[in-house]
């Protein structure tokens, strides 16, 4: 620990000349006595106040020592340039050159960002950020809030380029993407990462000038991986979940929603369809934006048939889909292309195992490019019935609901 400086001035004082004449204790004594070193009363008074001073600096050292015991897991520890952020499941080698850290660019970001390094020759920035859930695990739009946030705090015009599918961090399935950006001093790129485990939240944000871009990728990840999981959570069970259970009225079967978005929508759901039985909508606001993400969902009970119940749900959702279109021009028709791979922005952390199978839809118009949307369907007969999930969202909003319909599509099962 550095030794903290004197101030400047630092002497100690000479002691006040008695006053000539005085009658006070300051006096001489009369000739011929010796000089007494302390009168009796003020070495008492003295002893009174040594002894204070004594026992508060004995309180103040077991206070400070009662602190840190009960602080011990919030500060960062490690040997040599290791670091544990006990309290947060994750420790990190700080990088060495050309990489430095950067407090102030921490401060501009804000929290939850808990450390930035920056380097020069290219100028390039890598921001790590961490958040405790306490009760429960983040959800996929809280670590994507955890990217956007500190993005529009410091960028204008944040546009997605690109969803990283597949990609991991932490030896975690992760939330990634790549972005363009303009600051004040000129356009920027670079891309994010988002891990949630065990009820925290984890990001990584690295920039650069949009030229530059291609040159440091290897470096922030790089950076990026000297971070780790270390396994003191393992015990960690959610204790606040946000999950909600939907059961149907037409037919026994039930859908789960573990993100905790989904409401019943105030239309019945057979005005919109005489065969839905089941009618939600999802709406939630993100920092940064004007808009709020907007999707819905509908639960259709139909005769069984013989077929693949995932195959017949798909057929049923296609029709009604170019039913909708032709009602209002019968000049035009809907074209579905099958998505496949990993769903655009990401895993979702709660997503869980899948009872049903499900089918993503990308749903255009030819000649009415409005009309684009993300589909997602699931199937499963129930008793002698057919029931037909059918989830969409306009197709601007795929990465905000992709993987949300998927978990809520795939959790169709039967009643219990």
């Amino acid at each position: 620990m550095p030794t903290r400086p004197c101030p400047p001035n630092w002497r100690s004082a000479p002691a006040p000349a008695a006053p000539a004449g005085g009658t006070g204790p300051a006096r001489g004594a009369p000739a011929g006595e010796p000089e007494p070193d302390v009168l009796p009363h003020a070495a008492g008074h003295r002893q009174t106040i040594i002894l204070a001073a004594i026992v508060a600096v004995l309180l103040a050292a077991a206070a400070v020592a009662v602190y840190f015991a009960a602080t011990d897991d919030q500060r960062p520890r490690g040997r040599g340039p290791a670091v544990e952020l006990r309290e947060l499941n994750v420790g990190f080698d700080p990088p060495g050159d050309p990489w430095s850290a950067d407090d102030p660019m921490r401060t501009r970001l804000g929290t939850p960002v808990r450390v930035v390094y920056r380097r020069s020759d290219p100028a390039g920035y890598v921001a790590f950020a961490a958040r405790d859930y306490e009760t429960r695990n983040p959800r996929a739009r809280d670590l994507d809030d955890g990217l956007t946030g500190p993005l529009n705090r410091m960028f204008e015009n944040v546009r997605v380029e690109s969803h990283l599918s597949g990609a991991t961090w932490l030896g975690r399935p992760a939330r990634a993407f790549r972005f363009r950006a303009q600051s004040r001093e000129g356009n920027v790129a670079g891309e994010c990462f988002a891990v949630g485990h065990e009820g925290v939240g984890y990001w990584s944000i690295g920039w650069t000038g949009e030229n530059d871009l291609e040159a440091l990728l290897p470096q922030f990840e790089a950076v990026r991986e000297k971070f780790r999981l270390l396994g003191r959570r393992d015990d960690w069970r959610e204790k606040e979940s946000p999950t909600t259970e939907f059961r149907g009225d037409k037919a026994d079967y039930r859908l789960i929603d573990a993100e905790g978005v989904w409401k019943r929508a105030e239309t019945k759901a057979e005005e919109e369809d005489p065969a839905a039985d089941l009618f939600l909508r999802a709406k939630f606001k993100r920092r940064g934006t004007d808009f709020p993400d907007e999707a819905s969902l509908l639960v259709y009970v139909v005769e069984g048939g013989g077929g693949d119940p995932l195959q017949d749900a798909r057929r049923y959702v296609e029709e009604k889909r170019t039913a909708e279109i032709r009602r209002a021009n019968d000049a035009l028709a809907p074209a579905f292309k099958e998505l496949t791979g990993e769903p655009e922005g990401g895993a979702n952390p709660n997503a869980g195992e899948a009872n049903s199978p499900v089918v993503r839809l990308h749903a255009t118009v030819p000649g009415a490019s409005t009309q684009a949307r993300l589909i997602v369907v699931s199937g499963a007969r129930v008793g002698e019935k057919l029931v037909v999930v059918h989830a969409w969202c306009d197709w601007s909003q795929r990465a905000a609901f992709e993987g949300i319909f998927m978990q809520i599509a795939g959790s169709l099962g039967a009643g219990k």
